[in-house]
C-alpha cells in the first residue's frame, strides 16, 4: 500500500481525459475517506468554458495514473 500523502511528488494524472504531469502541492482525505490532491501541471490544459489556461487541478486519488518521483 502506497503512502495517501503525495504531497511534492510528480506524478502522473488523467484530468478530464487529459493525461498530464504535475506536482502535488497538497493531499488531503475527504469526507467519506478518499484522497483528493491539488496538483500544479508542468503543462496547462485549456477547458472550453475557461479563457486562461488551467494550470492547477484538484484530482482523487484514482485519476493519478503514475508516481514519477
Amino acid at each position: 500500500m502506497r503512502d495517501w500523502n503525495l504531497e511534492g511528488k510528480l506524478v502522473q494524472v488523467n484530468y478530464m481525459d487529459n493525461i498530464r504531469a504535475g506536482k502535488v502541492l497538497s493531499s488531503r482525505v475527504k469526507y467519506g475517506g478518499k484522497v483528493q490532491h491539488q496538483v500544479k501541471l508542468t503543462h496547462s490544459i485549456q477547458l472550453k468554458w475557461r479563457t486562461e489556461p488551467v494550470w492547477q487541478v484538484l484530482v482523487d486519488e484514482d485519476e493519478v495514473v503514475d508516481l514519477l518521483a
